[in-house]
């Protein structure tokens, strides 16, 4: 029973993101299902310049993104970036990443998040899943990777990427209650619509 409610609710999570679907690239398609809708070809074309520029610096990396991404999809979230196993899908909150202020420096980042959520679906389909007693040891290897796909991007900054892996940035999402995440969720949503309405 549990077997079939689950293929069902992941037929459904395909065919909600389906709805969103804006365009394919390279294999993957690309959702934005954020408010801010003005922003929608600009999440788009990014998105395409990330994926170009870890297929060119970084090959290999890219090409896990294109074995555990089906889906990059764009909405709110309480975090940059998280990924699920059961519909291979990277989602990510655009609206985090300032790219007015610094587009190269944000574009790296953002490319580095994109490998750091494949590598989360690299080890899933190794059989490693991911629990509080390894949750750690997880974000740090895919941390590594993030970090290393990016230093590949732009060697020149190496020492002003962020090499070192911090927990504390993941204790709210492992620690704090349901209640509270879904009311930061809820906040991060309508400062979003705010945006979009200026």
């Amino acid at each position: 029973m549990h077997r079939i409610l689950q293929s069902w609710l992941t037929g459904f999570e395909v065919w909600f993101l389906s709805k969103w679907a804006n365009t394919s690239y390279k294999g993957i398609c690309l959702c934005d299902m954020n408010s801010k809708k003005a922003d929608d070809s600009e999440f788009i074309a990014r998105t395409k310049q990330a994926m170009d520029m870890i297929e060119q610096k970084d090959p290999r990396r890219f090409r896990r993104i294109q074995k555990e991404l089906r889906y990059i999809a764009n909405k709110e979230l309480n975090m940059t970036g998280q990924y699920q196993h059961s519909i291979k899908c990277c989602f990510i909150d655009y609206g985090q990443y300032p790219f007015k202020t610094h587009p190269e420096w944000y574009l790296c980042l953002y490319a580095g998040l994109l490998v750091h959520e494949a590598t989360h679906g690299m080890l899933y389909s190794k059989g490693i899943r991911y629990t509080p007693e390894n949750r750690e040891q997880i974000e740090r290897i895919c941390h590594r990777e993030q970090f290393r796909c990016s230093v590949r991007i732009k060697p020149e900054w190496r020492e002003n990427l962020m090499e070192t892996f911090d927990p504390t940035e993941w204790h709210f999402s492992w620690y704090a209650s349901r209640w509270a995440q879904l009311w930061a969720l809820i906040r991060r949503s309508q400062n979003s619509k705010r945006l979009a309405k200026q």
